[in-house]
């Protein structure tokens, strides 16, 4: 819709109540959004712990971890960014106010009982929503325009009986022409109009769609950036031994007074074992790096270690070679 109204082939008829509506319930969407994928997750996971198949519940499980690891974060993206979608929307039009005519037609339906009050409902607001739509109809005298009526609320706007994708019987005159069309979908309704043109639209926005990280992935990466910033390390120690400012000693003669100026014969060898563990893993072009790539191994760890929730600049490898060396 943004880009066809850049275009100028689309304009949006705005009533003011939509976006007070909007602003009222934008913080509720995004938190039912983010517990919705939390929660079916979960249940998910009882039921394969339950009955899962014992060789591959282990994997199953993996996999659905790794996907609530980031379930949260995914709800709250999807819906802050359409919300965030929605709200430039509104910027492309001035709301329209609601006027006298509208206001009579409202509580005419509620009295009636006719659609979107046949539900004993009191659905003022969507009432207001639907006859703006309507006025604005009826004002447009020129039938090369085309008028698309879009929502979600099937049980208010839709048929009762037949197929949601019907309007409710109640607004058959408004929407039995070619000017005024009643649709559920957006994608639908655009299409309706340009199909090629919005199949092609929703490729691309779907070729650049980015997705979380998985969390198998953030903790792949985060070992594969210790084991580098740890060998570095490994590697400064190595000269430090050479040039006599680190002495190996005993283990009996370990004291945490000198542990900057001594290393024990068992962390040396476990050291060593690691430090040839990670060269076998790596090729040694990448086990070398200038000031800036350096300063950015640690950026990347220090951020990975805060997505996983420790604090900034959190940097340690101090035991990470008994991992390494596994």
């Amino acid at each position: 819709m943004n880009d066809l109204i850049e275009l100028n082939n689309i304009e949006l008829i705005l009533p003011q109540i939509i976006i007070t509506e909007f602003e009222k319930n934008k913080a509720r969407i995004v938190e039912e959004n983010k517990r919705s994928l939390v929660g079916v997750l979960s249940r998910v996971k009882e039921m394969v712990n339950k009955f899962g198949d014992d060789v591959e519940r282990e994997k199953v499980l993996s996999h659905l971890s790794d996907i609530q690891h980031i379930s949260p974060i995914l709800g709250e993206y999807a819906a802050q960014g359409s919300l965030n979608w929605i709200e430039t929307l509104f910027t492309t039009t001035k709301p329209i106010k609601i006027t006298s005519a509208v206001m009579v037609k409202g509580p005419e339906r509620a009295i009636g009982k006719i659609a979107p009050f046949h539900r004993a409902k009191n659905n003022m607001a969507d009432a207001v929503i639907i006859e703006s739509y309507f006025s604005a109809v009826k004002s447009d005298y020129d039938d090369k325009n085309k008028y698309l009526f879009v929502n979600h609320n099937t049980e208010d706007f839709s048929h009762p009986l037949d197929n949601k994708k019907l309007a409710h019987p109640d607004f058959d005159s408004y929407f039995s022409s070619a000017k005024s069309k009643y649709y559920i979908n957006l994608s639908e309704a655009l299409k309706s109009i340009w199909p090629n043109l919005i199949s092609n639209m929703l490729v691309e926005r779907e070729e650049f769609a980015q997705n979380p990280r998985t969390l198998s992935q953030i903790l792949d990466a985060k070992n594969e950036l210790t084991s580098k910033i740890w060998y570095n390390r490994h590697q400064i120690r190595v000269e430090k031994i050479k040039n006599g400012s680190i002495r190996i000693i005993e283990d009996k003669y370990f004291d945490p007074k000198t542990a900057q100026i001594t290393i024990t014969k068992s962390i040396w060898k476990g050291a060593q074992k690691s430090a040839l563990n990670v060269e076998r893993r790596f090729k040694v072009e990448q086990l070398v790096w200038n000031d800036f790539e350096w300063a950015m191994l640690n950026g990347k760890l220090s951020a990975l270690r805060w997505v996983l929730g420790e604090d900034w600049d959190e940097l340690y490898t101090l035991l990470d070679w008994n991992i390494i060396s596994l």
